[in-house]
């Protein structure tokens, strides 16, 4: 099967699938979105996406009429057609189509598309062996926790990690608390505690970031701190983790060339990688 595509009521190819040119994402990044992992036709913490897809929605005041009732059809269905063992979805809500003007028609209709993927990452090599993380200060916007598709900052900084080697990219504000990566929370383990920054405006609220905080964790009798960590605390802590839709948790070993401990997955982590998937599959 092919990739597919979703747009405003059609299942395609996602080869074939098209958007005007006015539509406001596409001019403005005008729009918001979700990314949800599958395991054959079980999608993974599909409400609490769905909730946090509503909460960016209302604040961007983009219109939520019927939308989530279409949402809560097309994912199923979209799974059944294309049938792949491990699918990533994407789901995008744009304020909708109109002549490109700041200004928006308070009238418009939201276009809502979709696309169902294979999952492409090996993820037990992966964690097996961890991975390398770049540090850069944070450029975004002051809304982070606001899942839009003004990714811009997010874009160039993935690119210059991976240019340099590394998978993803630790951010940090200008006075060096770390905040989160470029689509990934970040977790500390620190004398076996987990230390993640506190939610705000300041970074989003990762929907299995919350998943450990508040079942994982728990489950294991891990505590975990939501506090302020330096950039300076990463090179000093027993474990470096980071969660993600598309990876759950997955263990860092380097931090912009400099070696987490003693090089190798922590225990804490690899503990809280076997809970969470026993997890989503039972």
């Amino acid at each position: 099967m092919t990739d597919l595509a979703y747009v405003n009521g059609q299942f395609l190819p996602a080869e074939n699938a098209v958007i005007s040119i006015n539509d406001r994402g596409l001019q403005f990044g005008d729009s918001v979105y979700e990314v949800v992992k599958a395991y054959g036709d079980k999608p993974v913490l599909m409400d609490e996406h769905i909730l946090r897809l509503e909460r960016s929605a209302h604040a961007l005041n983009i219109s939520l009429n019927g939308i989530i009732e279409e949402i809560d059809r097309i994912v199923p269905e979209g799974l059944q057609r294309t049938g792949f063992s491990q699918t990533i979805i994407y789901i995008q809500l744009t304020r909708g189509t109109q002549p490109r003007n700041l200004i928006f028609d308070k009238t418009i209709k939201p276009n809502l598309i979709a696309t169902f993927r294979p999952y492409g990452l090996d993820l037990a090599s992966m964690r097996s062996n961890g991975i390398k993380v770049s540090l850069y200060p944070d450029i975004r916007w002051a809304h982070c926790d606001l899942k839009t598709t003004n990714l811009l900052g997010n874009v160039l900084m993935k690119n210059k990690a991976n240019d340099e080697g590394c998978f993803e990219a630790i951010l940090f504000t200008e006075d060096g608390r770390v905040s989160e990566a470029c689509s990934s929370s970040v977790f500390v383990v620190k004398n076996g505690v987990l230390l993640t920054t506190p939610s705000s405006e300041n970074i989003l609220p990762g929907v299995n970031r919350k998943y450990v905080i508040d079942i994982v964790a728990p489950q294991l009798g891990i505590p975990v701190r939501e506090e302020h960590t330096f950039k300076d605390d990463l090179f000093t802590a027993d474990e470096v983790f980071l969660t993600s839709t598309t990876f759950l948790v997955m263990p860092v070993i380097e931090v912009a060339g400099q070696q987490i401990a003693n090089g190798k997955p922590g225990p804490i982590t690899m503990s809280l990688v076997e809970q969470f998937e026993k997890n989503i599959h039972n």
